[in-house]
């Protein structure tokens, strides 16, 4: 069986250029959380509606992926770096008012088949820069402007989820050189990278 990473954060951090840059070094599969998902395509509707539907929207997403992740790891010869967990779903949501605690078990199911996961997080100065830069224009999302605003909430809220074994990278003074390699040798330490 193959080992499966989950790289997340608040968008502008820096994780899926992290999470692509470590798949090309380590000879890893990349995979985007919605990537051959079904319901991809409903995303922009879905963000919005209630947060209680999106909620429901982005469980299903992630019960969706969770059979497709295993299958790929019985049969994939190569690690998989999955770029957005279901942490995210939980962090955001939490943030949005909902009370998530009838969902724990749902949430300790969806992680338990990830072999590590990576939190990666930059100050709300930094992150607005690279999000505007990310768009090369100066219009951000919705979303984007509520990742900004609620920024420390957040923040908070994925480390109040994630479990004790993760690693948690500050990208906002590093380059993404810089940012990839401290990820790397943090996963290596830890034992991701098992065959290095």
């Amino acid at each position: 069986m193959n080992q499966l990473l989950g790289v997340d954060g608040p968008d502008g951090s820096g994780k899926t250029t992290i999470a692509r840059e470590l798949a090309e070094q380590m000879g890893s599969d990349y995979m985007y959380f919605s990537q051959d998902n079904l319901l991809r395509g409903l995303r922009s509707e879905a963000d919005k509606l209630s947060p209680e539907e999106r909620f429901a929207f982005y469980l299903s997403m992630n019960l969706m992926n969770h059979p497709r992740l295993e299958r790929l790891k019985n049969s994939n010869s190569r690690a998989i770096i999955l770029d957005r967990t279901p942490l995210s779903t939980f962090a955001y949501h939490e943030v949005m008012g909902l009370n998530l605690r009838p969902y724990e078990s749902i949430k300790a199911h969806l992680l338990s088949q990830f072999d590590s996961l990576c939190y990666v997080y930059a100050l709300s100065e930094v992150r607005r820069v690279r999000i505007i830069a990310r768009l090369g224009q100066g219009e951000m999302h919705k979303f984007d402007e509520f990742s900004l605003k609620f920024e420390d909430e957040i923040h908070r809220a994925f480390l109040s989820i994630l479990p004790d074994h993760a690693i948690i990278i500050d990208t906002s003074d590093l380059n993404i050189e810089e940012a990839v390699s401290t990820t790397r040798t943090n996963l290596t330490v830890n034992g991701f990278f098992r065959y290095e």
